[in-house]
């Protein structure tokens, strides 16, 4: 299950990450959009994080060793974000309220981030084959 871990958080980070690329404009509305909603938005925001995580943890929060970590502190990461913005909605908003009408590029920059650790992870999962 750990390979399969491995794979799916390289998809998901592989697709988020397009779209960040492909449309910066969009995730910044979507963003402002969640802010605007109040405590609803900062529930759906916690919740994007809080699914992925715990599947990541579930299956892989236990390896710190290798390429199998940065799996790890990916999954721990999006589990605490998830948790972090459920408990507290007026943390969630303040982070986003941070996102600025004329910075979209930065959500473009994360993308690629996000990419380039997609590459890595998915090549990496072949280690053990």
């Amino acid at each position: 299950m750990i390979v399969e871990t491995e794979r799916f958080t390289a998809l998901l980070l592989a697709a988020v990450g397009l779209s960040h690329v492909l449309q910066p404009k969009g995730w910044q509305r979507f963003f402002q959009t969640l802010y605007a909603w109040g405590a609803p938005g900062a529930f759906t925001n916690g919740l994007l994080s809080l699914f992925p995580g715990a599947l990541i943890v579930a299956f892989h929060g236990h390896l710190w060793s290798g390429w199998g970590t940065l799996v790890t502190v990916i999954g721990w990461g999006q589990l605490t974000k998830g948790v972090l913005h459920l408990a507290s909605p007026a943390h969630s908003r303040r982070s986003m309220r941070l996102v600025k009408e004329h910075e979209s590029a930065k959500f473009a920059y994360v993308g690629i981030v996000m990419l380039c650790l997609a590459a890595l992870i998915y090549g990496a999962s072949f280690r053990t084959l």
